[in-house]
């Protein structure tokens, strides 16, 4: 705790340990309450008496003993008003309860709360020897991109001072915001908003469990995520537009989307699992190739069993592979770190905007379904699910197929 400060006392200072100068100043009463006036230089500070324990030495015995005892803090008060000698005094009584509760002193500041979360999470993952994630995330670009956002909303008020309402507002002007592209935009959906709510939320909770906030303001009303109300994906992919597609995969430019399409649609392959295929886990003598994925905190194996048209396909683009100088990588499969720019160009050309890549494992669980030869539960297996519930998902019929299905009620 700090004595009387010295005349020339630093006014940043936040530490309560100033000495008393040989030659005492005067000081007077200040204008506002616990506040104190140099009556030489015209300081003002606040000046706040507090108990402290302290060890005292007992001469008679020369043990040390845990006392009670009387301590001041003085904190400079600048500029001199009465709003400011508030907040000061208010900062004290903070530290003195901070001090009893054993808190390190509160980070109060969203932005400064909002960087220290992203130094802790934002990091790459790391796994054990078993393949589970023990710290870190996978994908952290995103991450950290939807974390300057909610900086740039919330990083000029303090944590404390963010109500339910706030949350409110932002939820309802990111609905209202489009995502503009260079030359178009496109509503913004309740799943992309809802991810940004999640990642506010786990800010506040990083606050809480540190005990620089008291209650999270999620707390406060409704839960503002909505999972049901995110429109779950019914994208059909014909056979027309396949046949197409896979027309455009030539040349040294796209050739490698010919073998990420048919894997995708023959053996339900997930995007980041075609990217981190190696051709040595590919076996064309067996007809098998391993699918590597980390699902939650785990990484999962599982087998494919490749069809004629895979085969084919891989066998062909592993002899191209040979001729193209750019692939950055010849031990993977597709050789290429990503596959958005090629699949756009590809759906754009067939008038499938709205087609994700991932929406083919769709088609690949659909048509296993509509096959009627494959049940529920081998589909599952195959898509590499571990809730059947999940698979029920991917399973996405046309008009035409629920017209056809009708028809059997005519059969009796």
């Amino acid at each position: 705790m700090s004595k009387k400060p010295k005349e020339n006392v630093d006014k940043n200072v936040d530490s309560a340990k100033t000495s008393i100068p040989k030659k005492k100043p005067k000081y007077k009463k200040g204008p506002f309450p616990y506040t104190v006036k140099n009556t030489s230089s015209g300081a003002l500070y606040v000046r706040k008496s507090v108990t402290v324990k302290k060890w005292k030495l007992d001469k008679a015995s020369g043990e040390r003993a845990l006392v009670k005892a009387q301590d001041q803090i003085w904190r400079v008060v600048e500029p001199p008003t009465a709003e400011q000698a508030k907040a000061v005094l208010q900062d004290i009584l903070d530290e003195i309860n901070n001090a009893r509760l054993g808190r390190a002193k509160p980070i109060t500041n969203f932005a400064e709360v909002a960087r220290r979360f992203r130094e802790l999470e934002a990091v790459p993952a790391v796994y054990d020897g078993d393949g589970r994630k023990i710290a870190g995330r996978r994908s952290i670009q995103t991450f950290k991109h939807i974390i300057e956002l909610l900086t740039e909303a919330f990083g000029h008020l303090d944590v404390h001072t963010i109500t339910y309402g706030d949350l409110e507002d932002y939820k309802a002007l990111r609905l209202k915001t489009p995502i503009k592209f260079k030359n178009s935009q496109r509503q913004r959906s309740i799943r992309s908003v809802n991810y940004e709510l999640a990642v506010l939320k786990q800010i506040f909770n990083f606050a809480y469990r540190r005990r620089w906030l008291d209650r999270s303001p999620f707390d406060d009303g409704k839960p503002l995520i909505d999972k049901n109300a995110e429109r779950r994906r019914n994208k059909i992919w014909t056979r027309a537009e396949e046949t197409k597609a896979l027309s455009l995969c030539s040349g040294k430019k796209y050739a490698h989307m010919k073998p990420a399409i048919i894997c995708a649609v023959d053996g339900g392959f997930r995007r980041g699992e075609l990217l981190h295929s190696k051709w040595s886990e590919v076996n064309f003598e067996t007809g098998t190739m391993v699918a590597r994925s980390y699902k939650g905190k785990t990484l999962h194996k599982r087998t494919v069993h490749l069809t004629r048209r895979m085969m084919a396909a891989l066998i062909e683009w592993k002899l191209a592979q040979r001729n193209i100088k750019t692939i950055p990588d010849k031990s993977l499969v597709i050789g290429y770190a990503n596959l958005q720019n090629a699949w756009e160009t590809i759906r754009k050309k067939i008038n499938r905007e709205d087609l994700r890549l991932h929406d083919l494992r769709h088609v690949f669980g659909t048509r296993l379904d509509q096959s009627k030869k494959v049940s529920l539960r081998e589909i599952q297996l195959l898509l590499g699910h571990s809730d059947i519930r999940t698979t029920q998902i991917y399973l996405n019929p046309s008009e035409e197929n629920l017209k056809e299905s009708i028809k059997v009620l005519e059969d009796d």
